[in-house]
């Protein structure tokens, strides 16, 4: 868990990059990458509490 957390904060941080260089292709490119890794952190803190 702890390296997918490290995951999500270099793409993240990576965004936060892209942001303030006005990158914002980048960010669109690096938004699914987010949310797929959210979905799969979702999914298992529900299996958790289930």
């Amino acid at each position: 868990m702890r390296s997918r957390k490290k995951w999500r904060s270099s793409v993240a941080g990576r965004m936060e990059k892209a942001g303030r260089a006005g990158q914002f292709e980048e960010i669109a490119v690096l938004l699914p990458e987010l949310e797929r890794h959210f979905d799969l952190l979702r999914a298992k803190m529900r299996e958790e509490t289930t």
